[in-house]
């Protein structure tokens, strides 16, 4: 990824960790003008524009869908609280596969 994009990328990371969908949906929208005003002289260059624009608009439409359901993970973790559910999930695998009969390899 080419340098220019690691900032935005940086910056869409924060925002999204700590719950402010719309601030980074803004920004999302910003990273796109800012690649159709990118003058694209090598097909490298062309090529790595149309994956972010493409994965920017994936992005867009998640965050559009999922709007209601964004987890604010930064306020988890300041306030010592759980922000994975690995151990919730591995508890229900393990009661499963011993209701099963299932052993472990």
């Amino acid at each position: 990824m080419p340098q220019l994009f690691e900032q935005p990328v940086q910056t869409l990371r924060w925002y999204l960790w700590h719950g402010n969908a719309m601030t980074a949906a803004t920004t999302l929208k910003v990273l796109q003008i800012d690649c159709d005003c990118l003058p694209t002289k090598t097909k490298n260059l062309r090529e790595t524009v149309r994956r972010v624009k493409a994965q920017g608009w994936e992005l867009a439409s998640y965050l559009s869908n999922n709007f209601d359901t964004l987890v604010n993970y930064g306020h988890l973790y300041r306030n010592s609280l759980p922000i994975s559910s690995s151990r919730t999930d591995g508890c229900v695998d393990e009661i499963g596969n011993a209701r099963i009969g299932k052993r472990a390899t």
